[in-house]
């Protein structure tokens, strides 16, 4: 591997990526793997902490772990483009078609040096390269396909948008279990993705619109919309409405149904939209949101009263 890995630091053969930034040798991990994750392009703020998955799709995937376990404890660490994507503008970028062309012999010389006997890919990018055809990401999450005589590849949804495409809880506990497996050396993982993105939990008896999860206990305190990270965009505030991201989602039912906020001693009826593979939506309504003020990138401080009662403050 130091060989392919001397080659690696010294390529510069795209001229259209600027500066040539690449992971040192010691970020890629585990050497001697069941596993690789393999995603598309290194970020900037994983590049300058010299680390695979820091940024928020990383730790998504470094909360999946056993206590005291690393990715780089498990897996080899690496994507189909090993350069930072960037125009010399200081911003990420989606690798270009002859970027991934020019550095794709890397990837598969890794593969073919270090013989996993799974891969996880990780995106829509590195899975249609790694499979060779387009791949519908949201629909083959958890898809697992033979890549050659010695490896299978796992299609995997990127944790960097997870609430944009299914239950951001429902993700980590596949990946946990799945964690789980590799390191117990156990690749018998089909059941864990059973139903893909949608969630295999049981029904609940009575009424279909409501799951077991649904009928979990509500959260009650004081929160602030949006959360860390998100902001209300123009979008949202021309249509009087607000998102809930999952780590909001316990402070509300898990069904659609209308709720009172309290203001300034008025109570609005409000629709509370539940949407289970996306943030769910609180549309204020015009009087609501004209007597907050409601626009982009502001901040709510909202109170849970009780069952079906908040308050903003």
């Amino acid at each position: 591997m130091e060989e392919l890995f001397k080659q690696i630091k010294n390529c510069r053969k795209c001229e259209t990526i600027g500066g040539h930034h690449k992971f040192p040798s010691k970020s890629h991990g585990n050497q001697k793997p069941l596993a690789f994750i393999v995603s598309e392009a290194p970020g900037k703020d994983s590049l300058g902490k010299k680390k695979y998955w820091v940024g928020t799709g990383g730790k998504i995937l470094r909360e999946c772990l056993p206590y005291k376990t690393t990715l780089e404890d498990i897996f080899y660490l690496t994507d189909i483009v090993k350069c930072w994507p960037n125009d010399y503008s200081g911003k990420n970028r989606k690798p270009k078609e002859n970027e991934i062309e020019n550095c794709s012999f890397f990837l598969t010389k890794e593969i073919h040096n270090l013989q996993p006997k799974i891969i996880l890919s990780f995106g829509k990018t590195s899975s249609s390269f790694l499979l060779k055809r387009e791949v519908e990401i949201t629909r083959e999450h958890g898809k697992i396909t033979t890549y050659n005589d010695k490896t299978k590849l796992i299609t995997l949804l990127h944790p960097s948008r997870i609430d944009r495409f299914m239950d951001r809880n429902l993700y980590k506990r596949q990946l946990s279990q799945l964690f789980e497996k590799i390191i117990q050396n156990d690749l018998n993982i089909e059941e864990i993705f059973k139903g893909g993105a949608t969630s295999n939990q049981p029904k609940a008896k009575g009424n279909t619109t409501k799951s077991i999860i649904g009928l979990r206990k509500i959260r009650k305190g004081i929160f602030t919309i949006p959360s860390s990270g998100n902001s209300i965009t123009e979008g949202d505030a021309s249509k009087n409405q607000i998102r809930i991201t999952a780590d909001l989602k316990d402070y509300f039912p898990s069904i659609s149904t209308n709720i009172h906020i309290e203001y300034k001693q008025e109570v609005y009826n409000v629709k509370f939209c539940y949407r289970n593979n996306r943030s769910h939506v609180l549309k204020l309504g015009k009087s609501l949101a004209n007597r907050i003020n409601l626009k982009a990138g502001m901040k709510i401080k909202m109170v849970f009263l009780e069952k079906g009662k908040y308050s903003i403050e």
